[in-house]
C-alpha cells in the first residue's frame, strides 16, 4: 500500500507541474525513477520471481512512449515516463488502470472542452489523469479488501 501511496504523490506532483508548465521536471523524474527501480530491487533480491512482473511492469509507459515518438511529440515524453515509473511502483496490473482511467477521464474532458468550443483542447496535460487514476486504484483496491465496511 506504501508504494501505491508514493505512487500517488509523486504523480499529484508531477500532474502539478504539467499543468502549470506543460513540462515535468527532470529532476523530479529521476529520483522518482531511483526511488522506484531501488523498491524494485530490494523487492527482486528477496523474491527473484517479482522480476518477470516488474519487467511486465513498464510495457505501459512503453507503450505511451512508443505513442509519443509515433505522434511527433502530441503526446508528452513525460505522460509515458510517469508511467514507468507508476508501474515499477504499483505493478502492471494497477498500472494499466490507471492508464484506462486516465484515458477515460481526460477523453470526457476533451468532449467536455470541445463542447465548449474551447481551443485550449489541443493541450490537455495528462499526468492530472494518471494521478486520479492511480487515486481510483487506491480506492478500488481498498474496496476489494472491504476497507469502507
Amino acid at each position: 500500500m506504501w508504494r501505491a501511496a508514493a505512487n500517488l504523490v509523486f504523480l499529484t506532483a508531477a500532474g502539478w507541474f504539467d499543468l502549470r508548465t506543460r513540462k515535468i521536471p527532470v529532476r523530479l523524474i529521476l529520483a522518482a525513477l531511483a526511488a522506484a527501480v531501488a523498491a524494485d530491487l530490494m523487492l527482486c533480491l528477496q523474491d527473484p520471481s517479482c522480476l518477470t512482473d516488474c519487467l511486465f511492469s513498464l510495457l505501459p509507459g512503453v507503450f505511451l512512449l512508443l505513442l509519443a515518438f509515433v505522434t511527433r511529440g502530441q503526446i508528452g515524453c513525460g505522460d509515458g515516463l510517469c508511467l514507468l515509473i507508476s508501474g515499477l511502483l504499483t505493478g502492471s496490473e494497477k498500472t494499466c488502470f490507471e492508464l484506462m482511467t486516465a484515458a477515460v477521464l481526460s477523453a470526457v474532458y476533451a468532449a467536455f472542452l470541445l463542447i465548449r468550443k474551447k481551443r485550449s483542447a489541443d493541450l490537455i496535460a495528462f499526468v492530472p489523469f494518471l494521478a486520479a487514476g492511480a487515486a481510483a486504484a487506491i480506492v478500488f483496491d481498498a474496496a476489494k479488501e472491504g476497507l469502507f465496511r
